[in-house]
């Protein structure tokens, strides 16, 4: 059972890694375009991030359950499990902070689609990319721990 919750949780912090990177790069694809005004761009906010956050949530969540089970698999070791589950614990907790007083009070801001955006609206959006960036470097982080070969102790 061990081996089976350190594979999946190995699988699903990375497959969350390569999800938020892909959503990243089409999101400022999308931004970025000019076949997009302001109305469908905040329409697309709307749509893209309750599934990101969705995804997200529950792809770290298991991956912490089994990683949890995992803890002190010899492939591993228990001092990289704790690592992994202090890491993927923090990212969890960014992404709470994240939802609730960033993302949330941004999708106040963007309503109607394509209406004037209030003066914060810009330091929101900054703090949504650092906070971002921070959580997939930290999830990063964890995925190399898990993943990183255990190096035999010699005699």
């Amino acid at each position: 059972m061990r081996s089976f919750s350190l594979m999946m949780a190995r699988f699903l912090v990375a497959a969350w890694c390569g999800a938020a990177i892909l959503y990243v790069i089409v999101s400022v694809t999308e931004i970025r375009s000019p076949m997009f005004d302001s109305r469908i761009k905040d329409i697309l906010a709307y749509v893209r991030f309750p599934p990101y956050y969705g995804c997200g949530f529950a792809t770290l969540v298991f991956a912490l359950i089994f990683n949890l089970i995992a803890t002190g698999h010899p492939s591993v070791g228990e001092r990289r499990s704790l690592l992994s589950l202090g890491l993927v614990t923090i990212v969890l907790a960014l992404m709470t902070v994240d939802y609730y007083y960033i993302y949330a009070p941004l999708v106040e801001m963007i309503r109607p689609p394509g209406g004037p955006k209030p003066s914060q609206f810009t330091s929101y959006h900054r703090w949504s990319e650092i906070i971002n960036s921070a959580e997939v470097l930290l999830c990063i982080t964890a995925a190399f721990v898990l993943n990183w070969p255990r190096t035999p102790k010699t005699q």
